[in-house]
């Protein structure tokens, strides 16, 4: 019986974790859609690296630049694609 309950416990936090991490991206996505580079910056790991649209990458401080994400149109299509 007690390998039944473990299972269903670790079943249970497996989707609450799930469900976490589909609410931050929902956030994430408002957060670029609204172009709020704040809510972004709170979401985004201090290491993260991402590829930019001329395939280099780069790191968050890099994207925020002084503080300022740019939320250009070239952007927004690129990263659609």
């Amino acid at each position: 019986m007690l390998w039944g309950q473990t299972t269903t416990v670790a079943k249970s936090i497996d989707q609450e974790a799930e469900k976490e991490l589909r609410r931050l991206n929902d956030e994430e996505v408002q957060s670029f859609l609204q172009k709020d580079p704040d809510g972004m910056a709170r979401l985004w790991s201090d290491d993260l690296v991402v590829t930019n649209p001329l395939n280099k990458f780069v790191t968050k401080q890099a994207v925020f630049g002084n503080g300022q994400i740019g939320f250009s149109r070239d952007y927004f299509l690129y990263s659609k694609h």
